[in-house]
């Protein structure tokens, strides 16, 4: 890895970031001739397990505020309703809070068991199965804000309708699969069952 002044803006070209979530950020290429920069760390450092992709709990859990933010907002539209909130409307509200806490607590415990200085492949493999999680309680919470909320959810300028767009875009990372496949590998490698293998960690 290297650390590059870049303080040329006609360097900069982010032209091709045309995308509908995420808009508030950009991504693109810069022209690097001639330009001087600093080696940070040696070959290999930063791609070095288990804090490369074992590092993934962290896009997780900004996975998992989004997650919250949706979850709040369809509480907070089902209480506005009072008593006259439907039983559909209540199980809406409860399986979205189930689902955003349980992804909390997976990235929690994927955090906690990743950064120890003893990690290895295994704790790899279940900060890279949080993420897959929270993946999938994202895309529900999702579907379940748009049941709750209708048109609201889709409704320029609101701040739900912002939250599930940069979400939905924000959870299409570089080789899902290829990092479920690890984790798979992993735990197909180990000696215990799946109920002890990060349980007894």
């Amino acid at each position: 890895m290297t650390v590059a002044r870049v303080l040329h803006d006609g360097r900069a070209d982010n032209s091709g970031w045309n995308v509908t979530g995420m808009r508030a950020t950009a991504s693109g290429t810069y022209d690097f001739e001639g330009v001087e920069a600093e080696i940070l760390g040696k070959p290999g450092d930063y791609e070095r397990e288990p804090h490369f992709e074992g590092g993934v709990w962290r896009y997780a859990a900004l996975h998992v505020g989004g997650l919250e933010a949706l979850a709040e907002a369809v509480r907070k539209s089902v209480a506005g309703f009072g008593d006259s909130a439907t039983q559909a409307q209540m199980h809406r509200v409860a399986h979205i809070a189930g689902l955003a806490h349980s992804a909390r607590l997976f990235v929690e415990d994927a955090a906690i068991q990743v950064e120890k200085p003893e990690a290895r492949d295994l704790e790899v493999a279940l900060s890279l199965a949080a993420r897959e999680f929270v993946e999938g309680a994202c895309l529900s919470g999702i579907a379940i804000t748009d049941r709750a909320l209708g048109t609201h959810s889709f409704s320029t300028g609101q701040t739900v309708e912002r939250v599930r767009r940069d979400l939905s875009f924000f959870l299409r990372q570089a080789d899902l699969d290829g990092k479920l496949q690890r984790a798979g590998q992993s735990l197909c490698q180990s000696d215990s069952p799946v109920g002890e293998i990060w349980h007894s960690r």
